[in-house]
């Protein structure tokens, strides 16, 4: 009997779930709601409930916390790019503590996508290097690799691209370590891979 309750409980908890979803659709849609303020005050309401039930002291505001620029750049990076934009709706003291930092959040949320290397149609190992902005749909060339490389890694980290490995033009295992400057616009030598 336990069972049957329980899964009449979790069809109707989807269906409700189902519900809530269309008619939020259907509110924005309508231009009723707003989806970021929307998501403040369902932030809010659940921040008040778990203070209720865990009351604690607390008497400066995330404003005055995040003036640290330092701080500010720790929870963006934790956060991730969508939810800094969301923390910035939350108020203006919010937009300006990141807005004092956007230089440093654009070197943490690149808004490009690089292909390197890779093979031609001669399958010939290439060297070249091409940027796509996604905020302006558009391809940049940027200078080339110092090595042509094929099937090789990359990371991005603190303002540079990383690429890794990969083979040569003759198909041989590359341990070498190239990276980009994203500041100075050129590549530098790393020591090679173990």
């Amino acid at each position: 009997m336990e069972a049957m309750s329980y899964e009449r409980l979790a069809q109707r908890q989807c269906e409700l779930g189902e519900e809530l979803a269309a008619l939020r659709a259907c509110l924005q849609a309508c231009g009723v709601l707003r989806p970021q303020q929307f998501l403040a005050k369902l932030h809010r309401l659940r921040f008040e409930e778990l203070l209720a039930r865990a009351p604690c002291v607390f008497t400066g505001s995330l404003e005055l916390c995040m003036q640290s620029p330092e701080l500010v750049l720790q929870v963006a990076g934790l956060l991730g790019h969508a939810e800094a934009v969301a923390m910035s709706e939350c108020s203006i003291g919010l937009r300006s503590c990141l807005r004092s930092v956007s230089l440093e959040l654009n070197e943490l949320f690149p808004q490009q996508a690089l292909v390197l290397g890779g093979v031609d149609e001669n399958a010939e190992a290439m060297a070249s290097v091409e940027s796509f902005d996604i905020t302006t749909n558009s391809w940049t060339e940027l200078p080339k690799l110092r090595a042509p490389r094929w099937s090789c890694a990359a990371a991005a980290a603190a303002g540079r691209i990383f690429v890794l490995g990969g083979r040569n033009i003759d198909g041989e295992v590359l341990g070498t370590v190239e990276t980009y400057n994203m500041r100075r616009g050129r590549w530098e030598h790393v020591r090679a891979c173990r």
